[in-house]
């Protein structure tokens, strides 16, 4: 869903950048964050030299001496602005402090009205300290503006007590528009669009098709995902390239489970694959 808008924002010159958070990941600070702005780094390396060189002073005008500290959070940020001269060690606060003053010019000169900035962080259940305070100022330093920050998570493990609900709190007191989108299971309706435009096929034509998936995944998105990803991959959906149509297999698509588990239709997943991957370390 959140990614439907990242086509209309690159047609009007904007940017956009997305990461996530890990269960696992959660004693490194700033995880997501780095994901997202390594990934736009990439991106503006693509640009042309005139680009990527407007890019480079604008931010080195930005960070002036002290693009190191950005780039210790962001490595791929040199790429951009070429390496840094050191900075001088602090101590942790200290530290965190400092990286929040010059992320904050950081995301100024990203965030213009010639190119407006989108920032997707997913699975905030799962944030840091540190990263939530530097989107918490973020969103209440005023100097920001033409930046939409979207962010997502699992409401069955955050309650009213979670860092993530507390902070939310705190920007709806401090006047800052938050708007809250819950996500509910998806209509049989939208579930026939969804199928007749991935497969470019009449929403007629897909009707029998949409109600058994609808039946399987129980409009559920994953799921829905999922499943019709599964029947691509074991060729119960396979695209005839002579009659240039779709086409799938109703009758064994109606005899295959799904399960109402993410951790089991992972772990299934994870069992099709060779027994050497599967053993393999990482």
């Amino acid at each position: 869903l959140v990614h439907e808008v990242h086509k209309p924002m690159t047609e009007k010159r904007g940017y956009f950048a997305a990461g996530k958070f890990d269960q696992f990941q959660k004693n490194i600070p700033y995880y997501a964050i780095t994901q997202a702005f390594n990934e736009f780094c990439r991106y503006l390396l693509m640009e042309n030299t005139e680009t990527l060189e407007n890019w480079q002073t604008k931010i080195l005008d930005a960070v002036g001496n002290n693009g190191q500290i950005i780039i210790d959070v962001i490595p791929d940020l040199e790429l951009v602005i070429g390496t840094q001269p050191a900075v001088a060690k602090v101590g942790l606060t200290e530290a965190q402090n400092r990286f929040k003053i010059f992320f904050l010019n950081f995301i100024k000169v990203l965030s213009e009205q010639e190119h407006p900035f989108i920032l997707f962080i997913d699975d905030l259940q799962w944030v840091d300290s540190a990263s939530l305070g530097l989107l918490k100022s973020i969103m209440l330093d005023d100097e920001i503006q033409y930046l939409l920050v979207i962010g997502a998570y699992r409401d069955n493990e955050v309650d009213s007590s979670h860092p993530l609900m507390m902070t939310v709190e705190d920007l709806h007191k401090a006047a800052v528009i938050v708007n809250t989108v819950q996500l509910k299971n998806l209509s049989l309706a939208y579930v026939n669009t969804l199928i007749s435009e991935a497969l470019m096929s009449e929403s007629t034509d897909v009707k029998t098709l949409t109600n058994l998936v609808y039946k399987k995944a129980q409009g559920n998105a994953f799921f829905t995902h999922e499943f019709l990803k599964s029947l691509y991959e074991e060729a119960l959906l396979i695209f005839n390239v002579k009659e240039q149509k779709w086409q799938w297999e109703i009758a064994k698509i109606a005899a295959k489970d799904i399960t109402d588990n993410v951790v089991e239709l992972m772990g299934n997943k994870i069992g099709q694959l060779p027994v050497t991957l599967i053993h393999k370390p990482f």
